[in-house]
């Protein structure tokens, strides 16, 4: 995002675009240069000069325009938006015709050449100062930078739920007026961000937007991955229908523009699904398509985190040696290439393995190193399922109060975060709880709300579960 801030309007072109026309060997790549060739290619009456000139997508036309405009040379702007017509540059005759009548926007450039300053310089708090000093109504495209940069702040100081607001209202501006570039990055940041806080309702609205904007650009790459994103939002909240529709859009996309690393991903992210569900064979069949992807180029990343999936349905299948050499494997090359939010879930996984195994002491070791990698990252939603994970070990060890406690918070996290699969799972670990200390009606009260959200999720293993323990209970 800070790149995209400081790159407006300086963006080069491709090395291998050839002049057209009268241009001249080196085709011009910063705004300024753009706009000086446009004024001699509209005085010279040379349209092949500028259509060349239009043509490309960088530096951004939108910028081009602004800067036309600021000159008052609208009639050179409004020849060089029609020069060259495609999706993006759609709505600048519209835009350029009010901007005739619109009064010096001078002291707005000033606060906007402040913020891009301060951003360059890593002054957030300047970043923040200036900004504000701009109009909010978001009908120019400096109102519209200025708007952008305060996002960006509020990001780079992680501010997520302002950055995620400041930014889906940038992108819902710049959509009207159809600037679909900025649009289209304001969305998606505004979405990444909701993310990162588990604000899935607001990482679907800005994702969902952005999808709108993709359509009318015409960007089938886009398209796939921000469709894969929004599975991955119904996945975290367990709405599995959904996220199968979402994935099986974006990886028929992604087939179609032969995006390999993009395929393995997503038939990941649908082996994950399937596994969630119960549905082991489909899982690992999706897991084994996308290891084959991934070591057909060599990802070590990707084979790390496909091994990593493997070794989960292992678990579950309880081939409990070979779950433990697949995560063994991942971990090591997720330390190798110091990915340590990776690494975190490895040694959670190899935790699990050791407790299915009933070495609790193994289990507990690694489940206390992932914890701490998942708190160091700020990561809420893993680092509540692993304190979940830390009570069936204390419970295992005999330290019931620890256990307890632990598993209170994880389902307070858990509820916190609309992490309904969690919750369902902590619910029935509390039932277990309880039990175990002889309070058999409040471990059926457990019982009954886990299975009751099993349900209502269509979990089929996990309400199996609940029936037995409501059986036992």
């Amino acid at each position: 995002m800070v790149a995209l801030l400081l790159g407006l309007g300086a963006a080069c072109a491709s090395a291998d675009e050839k002049p057209a026309g009268k241009q001249p060997a080196a085709r011009p790549s910063t705004v300024e240069q753009v706009v000086e060739a446009v004024v001699r290619a509209t005085e010279g009456k040379d349209q092949a000069a500028l259509e060349a000139l239009a043509k490309p997508d960088a530096p951004d036309p939108w910028l081009v325009v602004d800067e036309l405009c600021r000159r008052g040379l609208h009639a050179e702007a409004e020849a060089f938006a029609e020069a060259a017509p495609r999706p993006v540059v759609a709505g600048l005759p519209g835009y350029i015709a009010i901007q005739r009548d619109r009064p010096s926007d001078a002291d707005e450039r000033a606060q906007l050449d402040a913020a891009l300053q301060a951003a360059g310089a890593g002054k957030w708090g300047d970043v923040l100062t200036a900004a504000e000093k701009v109009p909010r109504e978001l009908d120019s495209i400096v109102r519209l930078r200025c708007a952008f940069a305060r996002g960006v702040a509020f990001s780079a100081t992680r501010r997520k739920r302002e950055s995620s607001a400041a930014l889906l209202e940038v992108g819902r501006a710049a959509a009207k007026i159809g600037w679909y570039g900025i649009a289209s990055a304001a969305l998606h940041s505004a979405a990444r961000d909701a993310y990162r806080i588990s604000d899935w309702p607001g990482a679907l609205t800005a994702w969902e937007l952005r999808l709108d904007v993709l359509r009318a650009l015409g960007d089938t790459r886009g398209l796939s991955q921000t469709l894969g994103n929004l599975g991955n939002v119904h996945l975290q909240r367990s709405e599995y229908a959904e996220a199968r529709t979402r994935y099986a859009a974006s990886l028929e996309l992604k087939r179609k523009l032969d995006d390999q690393s993009g395929i393995a991903r997503t038939l990941g992210s649908l082996g994950v699904l399937e596994r969630r569900l119960g549905n082991y064979p489909q899982a690992l069949a999706h897991y084994d398509e996308a290891l084959a992807y991934a070591r057909k180029r060599n990802d070590r990343l990707s084979i790390a985190q496909m091994l990593g999936n493997i070794g989960n349905v292992h678990l579950l299948r309880g081939d409990y040696p070979l779950a433990l050499t697949r995560h063994q494997e991942s971990l090591r090359t997720f330390t190798n290439l110091k990915r340590r939010g990776s690494m975190a879930l490895a040694l959670k996984s190899i935790g699990d393995v050791h407790f299915a195994l009933g070495d609790y002491e193994a289990s507990l070791v690694h489940r206390e190193g992932a914890l701490k990698l998942f708190v160091d990252l700020g990561d809420r939603q893993h680092a509540a399922r692993v304190k979940g994970s830390l009570g069936s070990t204390h419970m295992a060890l005999g330290n019931y109060p620890v256990a307890l406690a632990r598993y209170e918070e994880a389902l307070s996290m858990a509820r916190d975060l609309g992490d309904s699969t969690a919750e369902a799972a902590w619910l029935a670990s509390l039932g277990a709880m309880q039990g175990q200390l002889g309070n058999h009606a409040k471990a059926l009260a457990r019982y009954e709300q886990s299975l009751a959200l099993a349900r209502k999720l269509g979990e089929r293993s996990s309400i199996a579960l609940a029936l037995v323990n409501i059986g036992g209970a």
